[in-house]
């Protein structure tokens, strides 16, 4: 089980789960319906959350936090299935390859272990903002691409 405070769920599990479904949009290629975003995003946070607090092993919680993302997608974004599967998976290797570039700098820059940044819930989520950022600019970064590309304009 992990421990999430409610600090680290409003600065950093909303933003997560609405970058996460922002991303299903992007890596689908469809354009984004700002109602069904926001009612989804705040339904996946909940889900994330609660995800987050079952007695099971760390990778599975991540696991369970796709297939969370991939089902809202399908079901209440009206997503395509494949297209849904594949746009989790670019999601998460992105996400991951975020963290880890913001893990390097972070060890470089400062020189702060990884226990040491997790221990306080406060420290966890500020030297995680670098991470989000990243992550959230390549997501918008290829959405306004793939608009371009496909002769659309998003918002």
């Amino acid at each position: 089980m992990l421990k999430v405070t409610l600090i680290e769920f409003i600065l950093r599990g909303i933003p997560e789960a609405f970058i996460h479904l922002f991303a299903m949009y992007a890596f689908t290629g469809v354009k984004l319906d700002k109602r069904r975003y926001v009612k989804t995003g705040i339904i996946l946070a909940i889900m994330m959350l609660f995800i987050r607090f079952l007695p099971i092993s760390y990778g599975i919680h991540t696991i369970l936090i796709i297939m969370a993302m991939i089902t809202l997608s399908i079901t209440l974004n009206k997503l395509g299935i494949i297209e849904t599967i594949r746009a989790a998976i670019i999601n998460v290797i992105v996400q991951f390859l975020a963290e880890g570039i913001n893990m390097l700098l972070i060890q470089g820059m400062f020189r702060k272990s990884v226990q040491e940044i997790v221990s306080d819930p406060i420290t966890k989520v500020i030297y995680g903002i670098p991470s989000l950022i990243i992550w959230m600019l390549v997501i918008f970064i290829y959405y306004k691409w793939i608009s371009k590309k496909k002769g659309r304009s998003h918002d």
